[in-house]
């Protein structure tokens, strides 16, 4: 709950609210529209009015919900790049399809479409893992599958950036085309901002170094058009401003009915793309309200803001907004003016909601190469963070994961770049685990309990020349990675040799973590071999899980004497005992 003071204050600090409310909401505006030119950069790129109704009323929905019930006040929330470049990702998949067999309309219809079902089925799962309160599992996502999950958003951004700066897809640029003075010229100012602000941010630190850098692009943008005297159509001709619509105002995503027109089979076949979708942004959303937490120094419940992002986005996906979360820089920037209040999120709310009437006058005065500066920037940062800088932070096993990640998702697709980081992890972690020794120590000889306590571990050992005994203390997690040791092992103990001296293979399986079906049936190999030679395996310390895993192996289809079982090791070493001295084998315990 807030307190009172936190809830009233903003009354005594109304300018600082209102500062920071039409700063933040230009800024959101601004980014909405760098994110619409990277949803349609690859694909029906004159339709950047319907993107930007897309993002601008995403946006709209975000702050005016989340605004009010975030678990911290002063939250803005916006069209996020990280999930629009998934989105864009669809839609090229989509147009890709759609191209030859369908018309340009019903092509748009089906994107406008995906891109509310998409946002409403995430809003949907991060309101269940919220209720579940399931966020916390999130988290073990391997660190090196996300970094490289970041750094391919960063170069997907990146490349969204180029195509929207020159309208050329990066994969068709050359270096001649881009040493072109026509695109030379676009280009180069937009990466300069990009690296100027990045590098000033890194060293100051303060949030208004954004908004100043946009300002004095602007004066001079507009001062060198003046010194030229050239048109604003000149400008729209020759790619430096937007083509405003012709009846002057940003289209909602959802006139003109796009729902009878869309063809649902190709939106069905996006499905695994939409369930990236979800991961990406839930993690992205806890990455965002973790660096909220840490950056403000205050508590933050990562499960009511997934509940509370989940809700906004199904009734954005269901005016057909894009998906979106809780934005790290702009919350940052409203606490930093003075104004941690949720009024600012509702300020936010009415500049956007102005965009939409007024949308075009921006896209006549703000340089595309601005808002493909402020993508190169948001880009190259995820790079710089997570493909460069953490080098110094991980192994170089992890970071070459980081790197094929990358790799895989800008070369092949997003799905199988997180698939193969997820295995390389995985693969990587099972060949650890494959290197310790599943055998803790090792006894060679009869052993009894020594009452008294000396000896190792409780025990005393008396050896015998047949020595019919041996004891292993096992540990850890025992699967097909590391029982090829165990059984390797005890086929040297016990000889190829018909004869054989050692009659009792005791496993203590007291440390054991658990057993997988691969290292059961070589327990069940192992214990056939021993009773061909007339011995047996007996397990002991068996947690209540591995032992109904035994009893369920043995019970299968087995006819031998079964796998013997004791409470502990003790008991199964006092039975050996006693059956060597009476020769009763056979009056024991099975499975």
């Amino acid at each position: 709950m807030d307190q009172p003071a936190e809830r009233m204050g903003w009354l005594h600090h109304i300018p600082a609210a209102l500062i920071a409310g039409l700063i933040c909401g230009l800024l959101a505006v601004m980014f909405s529209i760098s994110a619409a030119a990277l949803l349609f950069s690859s694909v029906l790129s004159e339709y950047i009015v319907v993107g930007i109704g897309i993002c601008v009323f995403g946006t709209i929905v975000l702050n005016s919900f989340i605004a009010f019930f975030s678990s911290c006040p002063g939250i803005v929330s916006v069209t996020q790049e990280v999930t629009v470049v998934t989105l864009a990702v669809i839609a090229t998949s989509i147009h890709a399809t759609m191209f030859a067999a369908h018309s340009e309309a019903e092509t748009l219809a089906t994107i406008i479409v995906m891109i509310g079902l998409a946002t409403a089925i995430t809003g949907l799962a991060l309101l269940m893992i919220g209720t579940l309160r399931l966020g916390r599992f999130i988290r073990f996502v391997p660190y090196p599958v996300t970094a490289g999950f970041l750094a391919g958003m960063g170069w997907l951004i990146v490349s969204g950036a180029m195509a929207v700066i020159l309208d050329i897809p990066l994969d068709h640029l050359s270096i001649s085309s881009l040493l072109a003075p026509e695109n030379f010229a676009k280009w180069v100012p937009a990466t300069i901002f990009a690296a100027i602000v990045y590098a000033v941010s890194q060293r100051n630190g303060s949030p208004l170094i954004l908004p100043s850098a946009v300002i004095v692009s602007l004066i001079l943008f507009h001062s060198v058009v003046a010194i030229l005297d050239l048109s604003v159509t000149e400008l729209q001709h020759f790619g430096w401003l937007f083509t405003p619509p012709q009846d002057g105002r940003v289209l909602l995503p959802f006139q003109g009915n796009p729902l009878a027109m869309a063809d649902w089979g190709i939106i069905w076949s996006e499905t695994p793309k939409i369930v990236a979708l979800v991961a990406i942004t839930a993690s992205a959303l806890l990455f965002a309200s973790s660096g909220i937490e840490v950056s403000l120094k205050r508590d933050v419940d990562l499960d009511r803001e997934l509940r509370v992002a989940g809700i906004a986005n199904i009734f954005a996906g269901a005016g057909g907004g894009a998906a979106g979360f809780q934005g790290l820089g702009l919350t940052l920037l409203a606490h930093q003016l003075g104004a941690p209040y949720r009024i600012v999120g509702l300020l936010v709310t009415g500049v956007c909601i102005a965009a939409l009437f007024y949308g075009p006058m921006l896209l006549s005065f703000v340089p595309v190469p601005l808002f493909g500066g402020l993508l190169l920037w948001i880009g190259g940062s995820l790079i710089n963070e997570w493909l460069i800088a953490i080098r110094a932070q991980i192994s170089r096993f992890e970071h070459l994961t980081v790197l094929l990640v990358v790799i895989v998702m800008v070369t092949v697709g997003l799905i199988e770049g997180i698939l193969v980081g997820v295995f390389a992890v995985a693969a990587r972690f099972m060949f650890d685990c494959s290197r310790v020794d599943v055998i803790k120590y090792v006894i060679t000889s009869g052993t009894r309990q020594n009452p008294n306590g000396n000896g190792d571990n409780g025990f005393s050992t008396y050896r015998h020349d047949s020595n019919p005994i041996l004891a292993l203390k096992l540990q850890g997690f025992i699967f097909f990675g590391n029982v090829y040791r165990l059984h390797h092992f005890i086929l040297g103990q016990l000889g190829q040799e018909c004869e054989l001296n050692t009659r009792f293979v005791v496993l203590d399986c007291l440390d054991v973590t658990g057993i997988d079906s691969s290292a059961m049936r070589s327990l069940k190999k192992i214990r056939d071999l021993i009773e061909k030679k007339n011995g047996r395996l007996i397990l002991s310390g068996l947690t209540q899980a591995n032992s109904e895993k035994v009893s369920d192996l043995t019970r299968q289809g087995d006819n031998g004497q079964g796998i013997y079982r004791f409470v502990d090791t003790a008991q199964a070493i006092a039975w050996c005992e006693g059956s060597i001295s009476t020769g009763l084998d056979d009056r024991t315990r099975r499975c």
